[in-house]
């Protein structure tokens, strides 16, 4: 399957040929709760880093990449996140039609804007007190510290995708089958083309816009200082379904389709090439800090920060940033930190299942457990859940369930819930671990 990859979509066979693998280099790795990203982008000072996942969490990840505020604004998954360039305000937005918007700093709603039909995308405006709002049947100008709302465009068709262009002078849409260029500032219509019949997907890039249409190719158009627009070039890439894509340097695109599977489009020469080095199905795609650099959220929860090769097999050096893998890289083993017994705990099984939860704050805490020095979780973000691990006690002597903490939340220090039945009955304890030290118990099997 390297050479070429089928691509079935409702009933057809789209066939697909990368020519040689890219290479895309972690640079660092974010962990969320586990379940898949939908959203992920970098807010302007680019070091905060926002995800939100499948059940509707928003993850805020600070300079250190660690997790500094984690909140669920919908009842249901996002459909989209925007942050103010000036840092002020940050919206989400969710299928019930619904966009809140949000004070950035202390995380509380500003505005509620309910619309006739579902948010397809939204942006705010260069000073950060404008926020567009496009459905698929409209585009709104919203005042953000308002919330009053004025449709400046009504859309003949259907709009599929919307997005500012790269210097933000441009509200962009992509319908059916044109694209549509609005003033960020006033709101007025400043020019249209004709795309292709069907138009699924679109990206913008620098001074490029792209389109994904239904008959499998790519439209590539030209986008001059007065936001007029001239059709560059079309490429064939037989594929009709997408998650997303990118336009990154020199009009190459990175793309992924609906198996989670990164392609790179050499757009000059139309040849593809597959983009390898994510552990897990990506879900989500976003810009990176720098030129080269791209975010992609995954299907486990994590969220990689990437650096792309320019030539196949030729990879990039790393960039110099401030962002770090939630991850320790010190955490090597349980002995690193002083462990401190808090108590001693009779079981009379040696088979015992364990349960770690968070029963006070979800607040990212991530943490790993050992049993005796070996590790039997690790680097674990703790939610409401109970996470099922199953060990079993050495006779004649104590075994020490340690905790050892990644981070210490947004609200320190680290701590856990941790049950088990000791034969008898269920014991419930909490440790609570800082970045010095780790809390243990110790179990002592009697028979």
């Amino acid at each position: 399957m390297r050479l070429w990859k089928i691509l079935l979509h409702s009933g057809l066979l789209f066939y697909f040929f990368p020519l040689a693998a890219q290479h895309l280099q972690v640079i660092s790795t974010y962990q969320s709760f586990g379940r898949q990203i939908d959203n992920v982008l970098f807010a302007p000072d680019s070091v905060t880093l926002l995800a939100s996942d499948s059940e509707g969490y928003l993850f805020f990840w600070d300079a250190s990449g660690n997790l500094s505020k984690i909140i669920r604004p919908h009842l249901g998954s996002l459909t989209g996140i925007a942050v103010s360039p000036d840092m002020k305000y940050f919206a989400t937005a969710s299928s019930e039609n619904l966009v809140y918007i949000w004070d950035f700093i202390n995380g509380n709603k500003v505005n509620t804007l309910t619309l006739d039909a579902r948010c397809i995308a939204f942006t705010f405006n260069n000073q950060g007190n404008i926020l567009f709002v496009a459905t698929n049947k409209a585009i709104y100008r919203v005042s953000a510290n308002s919330a009053q709302m004025v449709k400046v465009y009504e859309s003949p068709s259907h709009i599929v995708s919307a997005r500012k262009s790269e210097d933000g002078k441009y509200f962009v849409a992509g319908e059916l089958n044109a694209i549509t260029f609005l003033d960020m500032e006033s709101g007025k219509l400043i020019s249209e083309v004709i795309s292709c019949e069907g138009m699924m997907n679109m990206a913008a890039g620098k001074n490029l816009v792209a389109g994904l249409c239904r008959n499998g190719s790519l439209q590539l158009f030209e986008v001059s200082k007065k936001g007029s627009i001239n059709l560059k070039r079309s490429v064939s890439i037989s594929v009709t379904v997408s998650i997303g894509f990118l336009i990154l340097e020199a009009e190459n695109i990175l793309h992924c389709n609906t198996a989670g599977e990164l392609t790179i489009l050499k757009t000059a020469s139309g040849k593809f090439y597959e983009a390898s080095g994510v552990p897990s199905p990506a879900t989500a795609l976003g810009s990176g800090i720098e030129a080269g650099h791209v975010l992609i959220g995954s299907s486990d929860g994590s969220v990689y920060l990437c650096s792309i090769t320019t030539k196949p097999e030729e990879i990039i050096s790393e960039s110099k940033t401030t962002l770090k893998t939630v991850d320790d890289s010190n955490a090597k083993n349980p002995e690193e930190r002083p462990v401190q017994v808090r108590q001693k705990v009779e079981v009379h099984s040696a088979q015992l299942d364990i349960y770690v939860w968070d029963d006070e704050h979800v607040d990212g805490d991530t943490i790993s457990l050992s049993l005796n020095g070996e590790w039997i979780l690790q680097h674990y973000m703790v939610t409401a859940e109970k996470k099922k691990i199953s060990v079993t006690l050495a006779p004649g002597k104590e075994s020490v369930i340690a905790l050892y903490a990644h981070n210490l939340g947004t609200k320190p220090p680290n701590t856990a819930a941790i049950s088990f039945n000791d034969g008898t009955k269920e014991q419930v304890l909490t440790l609570k671990s800082d970045l010095n030290r780790s809390d243990a118990v110790s179990l002592i099997l009697k028979r």
